[in-house]
């Protein structure tokens, strides 16, 4: 008899044991369900963060600057110009506005006479389109930049009217990236400031280019400004240096995109002088030579008084030496006592 329950006390304890060991592999099993369950999420995690990232990737990566570029390219940009005598500096102003972006260049040359030399100068083509104004009947900028206006605004999205000699400078952007600009989607117009060159103490001309001639350090903010234009205007005698495009409209920005109120700033002073995004290097004095060239053409039956004025404007941005004074005196026969004085009480 206690044999026979020892027996059955043996089979209860292996019972035991395998209920136990069932026990342990039930939960060993729970524990490789969770495990593997919890790896199924990661890793559906993980895939659902690289979809993420490769939609990121082609809208922002492929995409969005594939559209971007497709609209900068389909952007026409052209420049409209006025010049008389500009042979010397027609080339060097063509071949940068090219290769910052412009698409079509209209020269209006104001000097008949020269026609076969400034030919010579530039190839007209497609892209540098000349036009004679004095077939045209044009005695000034205005005129040419309102016909220039009239007969292509239809043609380009964005047209630039400046002088011979303003360069625009587009900080860290292309033109038309400048241009494209979503601060600017609500503006016609971007009013854009000048740095002036001095003479940087040059008395002859050189035959080299602007930017080698003067030092970016002689460079000097100027009250005026000078505009890009987009869209329509009533009057355009007051946008004399200005593109245009919807003739219903005629907003004005400043660099940064904020509107211009016309009743509080002067259109020709905007203020905060800014040249942070984009700015003018206006050519203006260049040497004390091509200074005095410049007047003589601009003002062939010229009058003490304005004379006067123009040498004042000179010497009042520029240092006044002896041999600038003598280049003014040999070129229009006078005497400058005034700026000789002025020399001595140094």
């Amino acid at each position: 008899m206690k044999k026979k329950n020892e027996k059955r006390k043996k089979v209860r304890y292996d019972n035991s044991n395998n209920k136990l060991l069932r026990k342990k592999l039930k939960n060993k099993k729970k524990i490789s369900f969770e495990f593997f369950k919890e790896v199924d999420i990661l890793i559906s995690i993980i895939k659902l963060i690289i979809i993420l990232l490769l939609i990121v990737f082609i809208q922002f990566i492929i995409i969005k600057p594939k559209i971007l570029k497709e609209k900068n390219s389909k952007t026409k940009v052209a420049l409209c110009t006025m010049g008389r005598n500009e042979i010397l500096y027609i080339k060097e102003f063509v071949n940068y506005y090219l290769n910052l972006g412009v698409d079509t260049l209209f020269i209006y040359d104001d000097n008949t006479e020269e026609k076969e030399k400034f030919i010579n100068v530039i190839t007209p083509n497609d892209s540098v389109v000349i036009e004679y104004t004095k077939p045209l009947g044009f005695s000034q900028k205005r005129q040419s930049f309102t016909h220039c206006y009239n007969k292509h605004k239809d043609e380009y999205d964005w047209i630039l009217m400046i002088d011979i000699d303003e360069y625009l400078i587009i900080r860290n952007n292309t033109l038309r990236g400048y241009l494209n600009d979503k601060i600017f989607d609500k503006c016609d117009t971007i009013k854009i400031h000048w740095l002036m060159a001095r003479d940087n103490d040059l008395l002859y001309y050189e035959n080299k280019s602007l930017f080698e001639r003067f030092k970016e350090e002689t460079f000097y903010p100027s009250d005026h400004i000078k505009t890009i234009l987009k869209g329509g205007i009533n009057n355009l005698e007051y946008y004399v240096h200005s593109p245009l495009k919807s003739p219903e409209r005629n907003i004005s920005c400043d660099n940064k995109g904020t509107i211009l109120n016309y009743t509080k700033v002067n259109i020709q002073s905007v203020r905060p002088h800014n040249t942070d995004r984009a700015y003018f290097i206006h050519f203006y004095f260049k040497s004390t030579e091509e200074y005095i060239r410049k007047f003589k053409r601009g003002y062939k039956n010229w009058v003490p008084l304005t004379l006067d004025g123009w040498i004042f404007n000179y010497f009042k941005n520029n240092k006044v030496t002896i041999e600038k004074i003598e280049l003014f005196e040999k070129a229009f026969n006078i005497t400058l006592d005034k700026y000789r004085n002025k020399l001595k009480k140094k």
